[in-house]
């Protein structure tokens, strides 16, 4: 409720400054990795889209993909990388699993 999390988002450039006042001079958000507290999955998204976010997922290898899930332990999810079907991870995943994608995000980025 302090607004860390809004902080971080600001510096790691993943939250619009449009609408604020003030200097933060933000370092390039791909020299910066962030995982918020609660896992955020993109409505509407497939596997790919989910794991590549917040870049499309043509900046990716689907090998690089594979391999940051299988990084992760979540190996069984590698066969839908490529079938581009809608992928809801609140309802396919357990928490654990949810924040093991997160993390997989996280390691693909490489920051």
């Amino acid at each position: 409720g302090s607004g860390k999390t809004s902080l971080i988002r600001l510096i790691s450039g993943r939250f619009s400054t449009a609408f604020s006042t003030g200097t933060i001079r933000c370092i390039p958000s791909d020299s910066c990795g962030f995982l918020p507290a609660r896992n955020y999955f993109p409505p509407q998204s497939s596997l790919a889209d989910h794991l590549a976010y917040p870049k499309p997922k043509g900046d990716f290898s689907m090998a690089d993909m594979a391999k940051a899930l299988r990084e992760m332990g979540l190996s069984d999810l590698v066969p839908g990388l490529s079938n581009g079907k809608v992928f809801d991870p609140k309802k396919t995943l357990s928490d654990g699993e949810q924040r093991r994608l997160s993390l997989a995000r996280v390691w693909l980025h490489q920051p």
